[in-house]
């Protein structure tokens, strides 16, 4: 590629710029701060990654340990507070017959799930700071609602009161996700990519905590707001649920 320098004396002066992009570990920085650094020529070996370690279908560092199980799902375990956590990273699809404001699952709708459809994993990076895994789950969704649904719109039937189901017909949807543990982080990073072609469907992940609490916390454009965990009993609405920007928190007072 090339770059280019305005001299203050001279006419613009073109070069051939090698252009590189950079990641790096960087521990502890302060608040409203800044750091420099350069990059100089080394003949360090680039790598000090062992085979075994860029096969192995493991994170882990000194905060958390991440195992891949057979059916697809995440054990994960809190190596300070020695907790684990299992079952995560479950993508559950369901019907959503509902208005363009409240979700609604068909009535006696069976959520699919994606356990047990772990199609493909493998180690997509790794370095002396950072390694990533890739899982690849693939799941048969239904197209679309039936006919009922269109019908029941039509007659501006309460989205509560609709009988609309699913058509049999399905497609497969195929959900790749990277799971990336950095060297010194606390946090597992999640990153899930798909092509939707069905319609009238919801796709979440289910994490489930094993925590005991009557509410969460989610933040907001200038707060974070606490809801409660269950609704009103007048709510007959299979879930409730509701909006987030970046985060979700549950927590009890360990």
């Amino acid at each position: 590629k090339y770059g280019y320098e305005l001299p203050k004396d001279a006419f613009r002066r073109p070069y051939i710029a090698r252009r590189v992009e950079v990641s790096l570990p960087v521990k502890e920085m302060p608040s409203f701060s800044w750091e420099t650094y350069f990059l100089v020529p080394s003949e360090a070996p680039q790598s000090t990654i062992d085979k075994a370690k860029a096969q192995d279908l493991t994170l882990e560092n000194d905060y958390l340990k991440v195992i891949v199980e057979p059916n697809g799902t995440l054990t994960v375990t809190d190596l300070v507070n020695d907790q684990t956590y299992e079952n995560l990273l479950v993508f559950e699809d369901t019907g959503d017959i509902g208005n363009e404001y409240v979700y609604k699952q068909p009535n006696g709708e069976t959520a699919i799930l994606s356990v047990n459809h772990l199609v493909d994993a493998f180690v997509s990076h790794v370095n002396d700071f950072t390694k990533e895994l890739t899982l690849v789950h693939e799941i048969q969704v239904p197209l679309s609602a039936d006919e009922r649904l269109a019908i029941e719109q039509e007659a501006i039937i309460e989205f509560r009161n609709r009988q609309a189901q699913r058509v049999t017909e399905t497609m497969p949807l195929r959900i790749e996700t990277t799971v990336r543990l950095n060297r010194d982080s606390q946090q597992l990073e999640f990153n899930s990519a798909l092509t939707n072609e069905m319609k009238d469907h919801r796709l979440r992940v289910l994490f489930p905590t094993g925590l005991q609490s009557s509410v969460n916390y989610s933040d907001s454009i200038f707060e974070t707001v606490e809801r409660p965990n269950e609704v009103s009993a007048a709510w007959t609405n299979p879930t409730n649920p509701q909006r987030l920007r970046h985060f979700v928190n549950v927590r009890d007072e360990k």
